[in-house]
């Protein structure tokens, strides 16, 4: 497959006002850090101060430089958005470019897909637009933002540039006493030098710090904090699931010790600590009507909600037997829907059953006086899963993010993801639960 990823900046579209990025035809400095260095196309046959900017071309996965013919055709599609945008040719509906886009390269290029309409002034334009050469896209897609919103909650790929606390990282191995004297010896500024010498010339998107605690090999109630920094680019890489791979990835490429050695040391950073919820999403008390929301159903079977979770629950060892054998169904506060619970296999102290993890979880109203039976951390996490549901069932592999929440994909299946008090929590979003097919 040939994936190429850009953005549409378009000159006379910019915004020159302080901390003010244009809807449409410019991209922010925040995003320009998505990638270490991108690249940029512009043709004499498009006039009108359009550049193409790219931030990703690969063939089977392999990074490639961007052919000519395909930077020449992404100008010309361009072009063609931005003067049928200029002359109010697109409304708010998706079909007031859709159809138009085929008539006018209808055996030259492909539409494979396009965005929400985004306004600039007076005027539309799709957020995206996705495309391939005449009856070629099952090989070859080109996709193309114009909104720098879209661009920032949707472009998928990142990368890490981890910055350990110590190196080498082997020094992990010595007992209580010789690593409570070592971390104690880090110095801010070595941190830093090291940051800088991982940043380069590339300001990052992010830079990430998170702790994880070591333990004495020979006694597991003795632990050290440590601090450990990533050097992210990409807004898709800033959430603790791919930042732990990314760290395990470093120490197992910098160390003369096995996988299992690290994970009595690291726990938290060399098995996952997690929960998936999958709601019952097509399970309705009261179906949809053409303009009310149906009610989702107080109740499911175990049966379906085994059949749901062994499609939706991705990740290292989510065997059939783990779903099988550790699966909860609990009820929410969100418009009554049921969710089908699976801890993770490596879960820490081996608390993989939801009931283990909350015992005292209690389906109440916020409002009612059974909620505060519950213990100040239950009730806090009871929150954050309500808020998770409802996000999760607006998202798609396309939809922005909320602030402080994270889209995880394993597997194809799309997660928003949350860490409360040590564990990551991850809901499946509705457009997952119904891919599924399971009825």
């Amino acid at each position: 497959m040939k994936i190429f990823k850009a953005f549409a900046q378009i000159g006379p579209l910019t915004d020159n006002t302080d901390n003010v990025v244009a809807p449409v035809g410019e991209l922010a400095p925040m995003s320009r850090t998505f990638v270490r260095g991108y690249t940029e196309y512009v043709h004499s046959d498009f006039p009108g101060d359009l550049t193409l900017i790219g931030f990703s071309y690969k063939e089977e996965d392999v990074k490639k430089a961007v052919p000519d013919t395909t930077s020449y055709a992404c100008l010309k599609v361009i072009s063609w958005v931005y003067g049928q945008a200029r002359l109010g040719k697109f409304t708010e509906q998706k079909d007031s470019f859709q159809q138009p886009f085929i008539q006018q390269f209808g055996t030259e290029f492909d539409l494979v897909s396009s965005g929400e309409h985004v306004a600039f002034g007076n005027y539309w334009s799709p957020e995206y637009i996705e495309f391939a050469p005449y009856q070629q896209d099952a090989t070859t897609r080109w996709r193309v933002w114009f909104s720098d919103d879209a661009f920032y909650n949707q472009f998928d790929e990142f990368q890490h540039m981890v910055v350990p606390p110590v190196v080498p990282v082997d020094q992990f191995f010595d007992d209580f006493n010789g690593v409570t004297d070592l971390v104690a010896a880090i110095k801010q500024a070595d941190i830093f030098d090291r940051i800088r010498v991982a940043r380069g010339k590339f300001p990052e998107t992010v830079l990430r710090t998170d702790m994880f605690q070591w333990h004495d090999r020979a006694d597991k109630t003795l632990t050290v904090d440590t601090d450990w920094v990533t050097v992210i680019y990409g807004a898709a890489g800033d959430n603790l699931d791919a930042t732990k791979e990314a760290i395990r990835n470093y120490i197992l490429a910098n160390t003369t010790h096995t996988r299992d050695e690290w994970a009595v040391i690291f726990p938290d950073l060399f098995t996952s600590t997690e929960f998936i919820f999958t709601p019952m999403a097509t399970d309705y008390a009261v179906p949809n009507g053409d303009r009310d929301h149906g009610i989702y159903s107080g109740q499911t079977s175990i049966q379906k909600a085994i059949r749901m979770c062994r499609k939706t629950c991705k990740g290292v060892k989510y065997t059939n037997a783990h779903i099988d054998k550790v699966i909860c169904i609990v009820p929410t506060q969100f418009r009554s829907i049921m969710c089908s619970v699976v801890g993770g296999p490596e879960n820490r102290d081996g608390i993989d059953l939801f009931m283990e993890r909350y015992p005292d979880y209690i389906n109440a109203s916020f409002t009612h006086q059974d909620f505060m039976a519950m213990s100040e951390e239950t009730r806090g996490f009871c929150y954050m899963l309500a808020e998770m549901i409802m996000h999760a069932e607006e998202m798609t592999v396309d939809s922005g993010v909320p602030q402080g929440y994270n889209r995880i994909i394993r597997d194809g299946i799309v997660y928003i993801a949350k860490s409360y008090k040590n564990f990551l929590y991850l809901v499946v979003a509705f457009s997952s639960v119904k891919a599924t097919g399971v009825v």
